[in-house]
């Protein structure tokens, strides 16, 4: 299980289900942890320096989401952003214009409905890797805001997925790290 704290003092946790399988079910929880003192200073200097979880993390609305952990199709040379089958329904059929809204940002881009496997144009998922710093392993939560047959609004939470080289070979799971 993999913990990831949040700059208000929430603290998110990922498990995958199945290390074997291609297929990842993750369950995500959030909680909040009682206020204690650090272990130290370079816990504090760890979580300054990688924010892995967005800032703006919130619950799903309950409409229809899915989430991706990025692999390396998602990257060089393909820059394909697949969704899974179970989003289909709720996902235009055509080629429409696609609005993703991340950290408070907007990015304008086509989406491929009329294919076999619904997905964003490479260049628009290009610049929208490249403008996050993604990499593989990040978790995305996509939830779709607005649906219709003329365009597709969608709203993605990141959750980074580096591991602090600080923290590189040390715990185990008799003795876990535990990162604030």
């Amino acid at each position: 299980m993999s913990k990831f704290p949040q700059s208000n003092g929430n603290e998110a946790s990922i498990k995958k289900e199945d290390e074997d399988s291609f297929k990842e079910k993750i369950h995500l929880e959030i909680k909040k942890e009682p206020e204690e003192e650090p272990l130290s200073s370079v816990d504090d200097e760890i979580n300054q320096k990688i924010p892995l979880l967005d800032e703006d993390f919130s619950p799903l609305s309950g409409v229809a989401f899915c989430h991706n952990i990025l692999k390396k199709s998602h990257f060089k040379p393909l820059h394909q952003m697949n969704f899974p089958v179970s989003l289909h329904q709720y996902l235009p059929s055509r080629y429409v214009p696609a609005t993703v809204i991340c950290r408070g940002k907007t990015w304008d881009m086509m989406f491929y409905g009329d294919s076999r496997s619904k997905r964003f144009d490479s260049s628009s998922w290009r610049d929208f890797v490249e403008e996050n710093g993604l990499k593989i392993g990040d978790a995305l939560f996509w939830e779709v805001m607005e649906d219709n047959e003329d365009e597709v609004k969608l709203k993605v939470q990141i959750i980074k997925g580096d591991w602090p080289l600080e923290l590189e070979g040390k715990g185990s799971s008799k003795s876990p790290i535990t990162i604030r």
